[in-house]
């Protein structure tokens, strides 16, 4: 596990302690394969916050606890399972341990964190309501994500089909970040239907970078991702616009997967951005990060400079400007 000692920065102070408290479980520290995937997540700049948003978001609402790394020791751990998933059926990942494992060596690791993040849970020392919540919301967003990840790719055709995939993909699940890190303070509904609304936006936010980082890859790994590009954001934009060249970017996403090579892919590419549907994804991530800063705003009583810091991540990881920035 990372060290403790000489943490200057907030972030990596907050993650050791994280994996200290897992390290510390009465079961004993995560063990085996467990323990690498553990081991190789580390802090590696802003855009790591995600898995501590229970424990951003006690802060930024000005209460002190001690009861939030219990919740996020749990949430890094489910977010670390579903991970190494996406991860072992990704080809292009190839830098970490366990693009080398075997299917059934992931199984195993992905049940450790589940494990792992329920023994967490069942310590949580809070009162029984707040508890019980907290259980059930980790249960219910598991159910809502899987939900969302099984809806059949080709069947999202419009942005009213593409949000409602988000939210349930990655909406419900920073939701229940900011969410859980807010009931361990409060059972006031409106509070925490606010901070449930600005943990979607954020979830949304983040999906929507993915799809045009995607997009900003060459386009070999274009190729490779394939049925995963038909649904996302760039994609579904473009067929929602009027004109010829949506027809032919149907055709292309129609053909099978033996036909999806690179010059498959350079052609989508050429479509997308000819068709607007890059413009019109990065004028909706703006938004949407604009809308997450003010949402946030209107929820901090400190100053929450990394979840701020954390909003604006998204913007960086393509080499794109925005037209609205």
């Amino acid at each position: 596990m990372p060290s403790t000692h000489a943490c200057p920065n907030p972030m990596q102070h907050l993650l050791a302690k994280v994996h200290s408290y897992l390290n510390g479980l009465s079961v004993g520290p995560a063990t085996g394969d467990a323990r690498v995937v553990l081991d190789t997540y580390e802090y590696q700049g802003t855009s790591r916050a995600f898995p501590l948003l229970p424990s951003l978001t006690t802060r930024a609402l000005g209460t002190s606890t001690t009861t939030d790394i219990p919740v996020s020791a749990a949430y890094l751990a489910c977010n670390l399972a579903s991970e190494i998933l996406d991860d072992a059926f990704d080809s292009t990942c190839t830098n970490r341990p366990w693009a080398r494992w075997s299917q059934g060596r992931v199984a195993m690791a992905v049940l450790d964190l589940i494990w792992i993040s329920q023994a967490s849970l069942a310590r949580l020392d809070v009162d029984q309501a707040a508890h019980q919540d907290i259980l059930h919301a980790f249960a219910d967003t598991g159910l809502l994500a899987l939900e969302g990840q099984r809806q059949s790719l080709t069947s999202i055709r419009t942005l009213d089909e593409y949000w409602a995939q988000a939210t349930k993909k990655s909406g419900a699940v920073f939701g229940l970040g900011v969410w859980a890190g807010a009931r361990l303070l409060t059972a006031d509904l409106l509070l925490l239907s606010s901070c449930l609304k600005f943990g979607i936006r954020l979830g949304i936010l983040s999906q929507i970078a993915d799809d045009i980082a995607d997009f900003v890859a060459g386009s070999e790994e274009v190729a490779v991702r394939g049925s995963e590009l038909d649904a996302s954001l760039p994609v579904v934009a473009a067929l929602t616009t009027q004109g010829s060249p949506t027809k032919e970017l149907a055709h292309l996403l129609g053909l099978p997967s033996e036909r999806r090579d690179a010059t498959w892919a350079s052609a989508l590419r050429e479509l997308v951005y000819t068709q607007g549907g890059m413009a019109r994804s990065l004028v909706l991530a703006k938004t949407y990060q604009d809308e997450c800063h003010q949402l946030l705003a209107r929820l901090a009583k400190k100053p929450a400079p990394e979840l701020h810091a954390f909003i604006d991540s998204h913007s960086t990881r393509f080499d794109i400007q925005s037209p609205a920035s």
